[in-house]
């Protein structure tokens, strides 16, 4: 049993419990999205921030949308993960833009783990649906219509 009183336990106890988080390092940037490439040729598109784990090489942007369309609530707050190899923040040969400048940030590990989760589920979907896609027509269950039967 240790002989420090009580009273120098307790606090040195509460220290430990109160350690800050553990941390990632990030890079934010901001981007323009765009419906198209032709929207983007021509001056449309929105700016939105994007985070860059170059440790975890992922990245993710928030958005804001409608959940509900139907709703009378506003635009709501949505997170967009997928793997990236590197910052997407080069964005010469769009007009006269040049590349956003990065602001390096640290974002709790925890978090930076569930984003990286979530970027490997959107890309495990992206490639089901390729595969699917495949599988349905090659089985001829479905086929691309001609532009006059839509």
């Amino acid at each position: 049993m240790s002989k420090l009183p009580f009273a120098l336990l307790v606090p040195v106890g509460l220290l430990a419990a109160c350690k800050p988080p553990e941390t990632v390092k990030a890079l934010r940037y901001s981007i323009v999205l765009a419906e198209s490439g032709l929207e983007l040729t021509h001056g449309g598109g929105r700016w939105v921030q994007e985070i860059y784990f170059p440790e975890l090489k992922v990245a993710c942007t928030l958005v804001h949308e409608h959940k509900d369309l139907l709703a009378a609530k506003g635009a709501e707050p949505r997170l967009c993960a997928f793997p990236a190899d590197r910052p997407r923040n080069d964005l010469t040969g769009l007009h006269d833009a040049k590349p956003s400048a990065i602001e390096e940030i640290e974002v709790p590990k925890e978090l930076a783990e569930e984003i990286r989760k979530l970027a490997e589920l959107r890309k495990r979907w992206e490639d089901e649906t390729w595969r699917l896609g495949q599988s349905i027509a090659s089985g001829k269950l479905m086929k691309e219509l001609p532009q006059e039967a839509r």
